[in-house]
């Protein structure tokens, strides 16, 4: 009995120091990779088509999260977070500051329809799949604040393809058109025909319909 007893105990010991074991490493792995953790923005279904970790953006758009390898990336699930031992506020963290430091050198174009402030508008696209994501990022907000408007009206049509403009713009009813069009046309990388309402702190939806 006693030796059945010391196997059992020598049985629990070398259990437990797997488990640890296995934690170090999943950790250890999280150390390892997570300077390539970035946030992307996804149509609101894809977490009905895939398994993914998701975080709500609007209506019809999610904040998922994926491993950017350059070539291709992989989208990030919650046993993920458990083999990491980290939780979820962790990652959004982690990959907004990556995608801060991705977006230094971001080119946004700033233009106008005119000579007034409320002609102007931005336009970001990038072929690195993090162009709508890049409304997340508070530099960016605070460019907009201060080249278009305090309050800007953006839209993400695509996964590559981002715009801002003033609430007063002259033109946006041809805005709104084009919108949808890119929206329309965007294939595999669509995310929403919608409206945002974005200021330098905030980012909220924005139900937007042509002026007659």
């Amino acid at each position: 009995m006693k030796k059945l007893s010391t196997l059992l105990l020598l049985f629990i010991t070398i259990s437990l120091n797997a488990c640890s074991s296995e934690e170090m490493e999943g950790n250890e792995k999280w150390q390892a990779i997570k300077d390539q953790m970035l946030p992307q923005l996804v149509p609101v279904e894809n977490k009905e088509k895939i398994d993914l970790l998701f975080k709500p953006f609007s209506k019809e758009v999610d904040i998922a999260y994926v491993l950017d390898k350059e070539d291709y990336y992989e989208f990030i699930t919650i046993e993920s977070l458990a083999f990491w031992d980290i939780d979820q506020k962790t990652l959004h963290a982690t990959a907004l500051k990556n995608l801060e430091k991705l977006s230094e050198d971001t080119k946004i174009e700033f233009a106008s329809s005119g000579e007034d402030k409320k002609d102007k508008y931005a336009i970001i696209e990038t072929s690195d799949s993090y162009a709508a994501a890049r409304i997340l990022v508070p530099w960016i907000r605070k460019q907009i604040a201060k080249k278009v408007g305090e309050t800007a009206i953006a839209a993400t049509p695509t996964r590559d393809f981002l715009i801002f403009w003033h609430p007063e713009f002259s033109l946006q009813n041809s805005f709104i058109s084009q919108v949808k069009k890119e929206y329309t046309d965007g294939g595999t990388y669509k995310l929403s025909p919608g409206f945002l309402r974005v200021t330098e702190n905030n980012i909220e939806e924005l139900i937007l319909v042509k002026n007659e």
